[in-house]
């Protein structure tokens, strides 16, 4: 039902130049990227702001675990450019997949995340309703949640 009117909200988004071209398919769920062998420790982080400030905690993940690799999403270009110069070794930053079930079950059944962190409050419905699903640990960072919208 929201399919149409969620891919005519990308498309705009293309024609604005807030979605980038060549990666439009992570929105969709997919990705060019390699699966990693190991855990993933899967940050999600809206913004720039949100980025940066992971960005200790990565390098920290990946210095002291070895095993380990992390997966950045975010939703903006600016926050996926800043992180291109920015992430560690066996770290990959996608874009967050739309709150479009058949796409966040397409990205969860690729990354298959061993701990999903989420950064603030960005929190999107099916989002996390098949990261349950999953039963990856969830864990929301520097979050706040109104008690209206907890229920």
């Amino acid at each position: 039902m929201l399919l149409p009117f969620i891919l005519l909200t990308l498309l705009y988004r293309l024609k604005i130049n807030k979605e980038d071209r060549a990666r439009i398919s992570e929105r969709l769920g997919k990705t060019n990227y390699l699966r990693p062998n190991g855990p993933i420790i899967w940050i999600h982080c809206a913004s720039v702001g949100e980025s940066l400030s992971t960005l200790s905690l990565v390098n920290k993940i990946v210095a002291d675990y070895q095993n380990i690799h992390v997966l950045i999403t975010t939703g903006t270009i600016t926050a996926a450019k800043i992180l291109s110069k920015k992430i560690p070794e066996r770290t990959i930053h996608q874009y967050v997949p739309v709150d479009l079930t058949i796409a966040v079950r397409r990205f969860l059944k690729f990354w298959k995340p061993s701990l999903a962190l989420w950064i603030e409050s960005e929190l999107w419905p099916n989002l996390v309703t098949e990261t349950q699903k999953t039963q990856a640990p969830m864990i929301l960072l520097n979050g706040r949640v109104s008690e209206r919208s907890y229920r």
